[in-house]
């Protein structure tokens, strides 16, 4: 672990994804020698609900690790988090993971201008 944070010192890192990748958020924090906080953060509640999203950074702000839960594929309000979060500069690694759970149809797609079809087959 002490040659894994010496590796990201001075660098931020952006993870993006689902559950288990908040989770993989929380433990390379931990790594990096940051405590995160990944309680809580999930996207429920459609459009209604801010999208979920962390930063954890050292005390002088140089080693930064950042998450944003991913719940829809091309939304631009999930879209509009990201830029917030590179705001101050391209992070040196990010590390993207997405279910698109609205293709799963496991969540209605809230964040499309139209509902997505039923599969052929499906009659």
């Amino acid at each position: 672990p002490a040659d894994a944070a010496a590796c990201l010192r001075g660098k931020h890192v952006m993870i993006l994804g689902e559950s288990t990748t908040r989770d993989l958020y929380g433990a390379f924090a931990d790594v990096a020698g940051l405590r995160a906080n990944i309680r809580g953060c999930m996207n429920s509640g459609g459009r209604a609900k801010p999208i979920c999203h962390r930063t954890v950074a050292s005390a002088d702000n140089e080693t930064r690790v950042s998450f944003q839960f991913l719940s829809s594929s091309n939304a631009s309000r999930e879209m509009e988090v990201t830029r917030s979060l590179v705001g101050y500069g391209a992070p040196a690694a990010v590390f993207a993971y997405c279910m698109a759970y609205d293709w799963l149809n496991t969540v209605p797609p809230s964040d499309q201008p139209e509902a997505r079809a039923a599969p052929p087959d499906a009659a």
